[in-house]
């Protein structure tokens, strides 16, 4: 996920007249029609997928931003840079190794939305047992095995500050640094996109259905969280919050709530991705020259 855009306030909004392009496809507060926003845009798919074997929820603008795992080869990179400046100036820094794990790409979408989701987290973000634990999640024992040797242990404070003052701002200006930072009006834009949501009279709508379900099926609302119902907690993998969890997901599944609700989002997105899709485009391919940069970077340079 490469924004904050799982929210829904239901505030009273102003009209988004702000949003160009955007306001002339939806309107204020009507939402997009289906059938006002194409498929796809210069090679760009501008609808939502979902995979449920992944538990991965893709929209629009996901296809154009980093990834987890390329966030995570371009942080090693940029302290790659950082380690070689470090033995210029005779300091052995030891930068990490890419560390990702694919259940990152999991996401959840208003909680959790698919069964497996639901049976190893319950209302908790996917993440490994490992981060379970030392995030303090109820219900998780701690992991077993071998544990790796922490880094830069031996550093001394003066060799943490020549790494400061002579390499970090060569670290922080390289090409890999730069690949992460989201920069863009787009940023601003697809922001407000998710603010859209808490006035579209579709996505009201399913909300509505989701509610009547979670009443049929003995589920009481929880409060400012709306789709987390009472007695649900996301700092919690329990018995209880799993059988809770999985209640969610089968009402979400009856009305086919998120992939509904993420091509809903994914329309709001898209007349934003049309209007910079040039610079979309561009900070992609730079994205890509980069990461494959940087994997070339940490091949090359891997400690024994």
């Amino acid at each position: 996920m490469q924004l904050v855009r799982r929210r829904l306030r239901f505030v009273v909004p102003a009209c988004a007249a702000a949003l160009g392009v955007l306001a002339a496809l939806a309107g204020c507060g009507r939402g997009t029609e289906p059938e006002q926003v194409p498929a796809e845009f210069r090679g760009i798919n501008l609808k939502a997928e979902l995979d449920p074997a992944t538990g991965a929820v893709t929209l629009p603008y996901d296809r154009l931003s980093l990834t987890r795992e390329e966030e995570s080869i371009l942080s090693v990179a940029s302290s790659t840079v950082l380690s070689q400046c470090g033995l210029e100036h005779g300091v052995r820094f030891t930068p990490p190794t890419p560390r990702y794990d694919p259940v990152y790409a999991s996401e959840q979408y208003f909680g959790p939305w698919t069964k497996d989701q639901a049976r190893q987290f319950g209302f908790v973000a996917p993440q490994t047992e490992a981060d379970l634990y030392f995030n303090g999640i109820e219900g998780v024992e701690a992991p077993v095995g071998p544990h790796s040797p922490v880094p830069n242990q031996n550093l001394t404070d003066a060799d943490w500050k020549t790494l400061s003052e002579k390499c970090e701002g060569l670290a922080e200006s390289s090409a890999y640094s730069q690949a992460e930072i989201q920069v863009g009006p787009w940023i601003e834009a697809l922001d407000r996109v998710n603010d859209e949501l808490d006035h579209d009279k579709r996505a009201r709508g399913l909300i509505d259905e989701l509610s009547d379900c979670y009443a049929r099926s003995g589920l009481e609302p929880g409060g400012k969280i709306w789709w987390l119902p009472q007695g649900g907690r996301n700092r919690s993998v329990t018995e209880d919050q799993i059988s809770l969890a999985l209640a969610v997901v089968d009402c979400k599944d009856s009305i086919d709530f998120t992939n509904r609700m993420a091509q809903i989002q994914a329309q709001l997105q898209a007349p934003i991705i049309i209007k910079y899709a040039d610079d979309l485009i561009a900070r992609r391919q730079f994205i890509d020259k980069t990461v494959a940069s940087a994997r070339e970077l940490i091949a090359k340079n891997k400690v024994p």
